[in-house]
């Protein structure tokens, strides 16, 4: 089974929207019993499937250069 993370600059709720939703795709994932975490760590370099949040903050960046090493 795919194991998905998702990318988002921040955990921080007062950061705003971001973050809330990632919160709820994630539950939302565990609820269709697939494997789902987040992370806001920038040098996370893992095998999963990434879902980058935040176009223009680090987690898209990264999951470029995941994907360029990775294939």
């Amino acid at each position: 089974m795919t194991k998905f993370v998702h990318f988002t600059h921040s955990l921080d709720f007062k950061t705003g929207g971001v973050v809330e939703a990632v919160n709820r795709l994630n539950e939302e994932f565990s609820r269709a019993n697939r494997s789902s975490a987040i992370t806001a760590v920038p040098n996370y370099s893992g095998k999963e499937s990434v879902i980058a949040h935040g176009l223009w903050q680090w987690p898209s960046y990264r999951a470029w250069k995941n994907f360029k090493k990775t294939g």
